[in-house]
């Protein structure tokens, strides 16, 4: 239904990270966000960075909570680039504690924001433990082509099914 939404694999990736439910009410989400950026992100950027990926999960905070938040919310540049920041931020932090692996489904319906998120952490964690595991249909080599450029790629195609494994596989 989010279909081409923007920005739609990344908020689930980070709904997932920091224990948000959609059904929660926002005010309780907005705390829960800014709790968990807490304990990752440096005191000085915590209302920023929990204020941008209030926007990136669609959580937005008040306009008084962050004063680049107002200036971001006029002009869509800015706002990808500080929801980016916020998606590095959190990122980083995660990595100075543990590895990161990034999984994402169904990556051939992806939005080109989540792409262009994941194209930034690659690039930005190039050395650190930091991997993206994109799973979909073989058409996303056709829809974000760029994912692939510049980084080492493994890829693996599955066959496609036989009669006998599907009729097991509905069974």
């Amino acid at each position: 239904m989010g279909l081409g939404a923007p920005f739609l694999l990344a908020a689930s990736a980070v709904r997932s990270l920091c224990g948000l439910t959609q059904t929660a009410p926002p005010d309780q989400q907005r705390t829960q966000l800014v709790a968990y950026v807490k304990t990752v992100v440096a005191a000085p950027h915590v209302e920023r960075v929990a204020a941008f990926l209030g926007e990136l999960v669609g959580t937005p905070f008040p306009i008084s909570y962050c004063a680049q938040l107002a200036a971001a919310q006029q002009d869509p540049r800015t706002m990808n680039a500080q929801v980016t920041a916020a998606w590095l931020d959190l990122l980083g932090g995660e990595l100075t504690r543990r590895p990161v692996l990034l999984v994402m489904e169904d990556i051939h319906w992806a939005d080109a924001l989540s792409i262009g998120l994941v194209q930034a952490a690659l690039r930005e964690f190039a050395t650190r433990l930091f991997m993206a595991l994109l799973l979909g249909r073989p058409e996303f080599e056709e829809l974000f082509p760029s994912i692939c450029a510049e980084r080492s790629v493994w890829m693996m195609r599955l066959g496609k099914l036989s009669q006998r494994a599907c009729d097991r596989l509905v069974r």
